[in-house]
């Protein structure tokens, strides 16, 4: 199964569960809920602590490919905002997604629900 598969399989069990109330951020320290970034801007996704045999693929759901990624023996992945990672509505937000694996094996999706507008006001 691939990244984006997998992807849809956790949005889909996120919207029908009950109300999450624990962290769905995993290891991802950085960006934290609610962070607005700008399309063109250079950014990076930071985790709380590396794991040499895992790797992982980031990416916005149903907005991008895959963004950054690789092995997790560093802890920061730095891409540029891409455009049709934009939240719409204006208003709205965008999902990133970190799967990350060990040994080719699923360990975990991280998510992180933030903003992404064109322009800086």
């Amino acid at each position: 199964m691939d990244d984006f598969e997998i992807a849809k399989m956790y949005v889909a069990e996120l919207n029908s569960a009950a109300p999450v109330t624990s962290n769905s951020q995993g290891q991802i320290v950085f960006p934290t809920p609610n962070t607005t970034w700008y399309v063109g801007e250079r950014v990076n996704v930071t985790f709380n602590e590396g794991v040499p045999d895992e790797t992982v693929a980031i990416f916005f759901f149903n907005k991008t490919d895959t963004l950054a990624g690789g092995p997790m023996n560093r802890t920061s992945f730095a891409f540029a905002v891409p455009p049709s990672a934009i939240s719409v509505p204006e208003n709205g937000t965008s999902l990133l997604l970190a799967v990350r694996r060990q040994n080719r094996y699923l360990q975990t999706v991280d998510s992180v629900v933030m903003h992404v507008v064109a322009h800086a006001p």
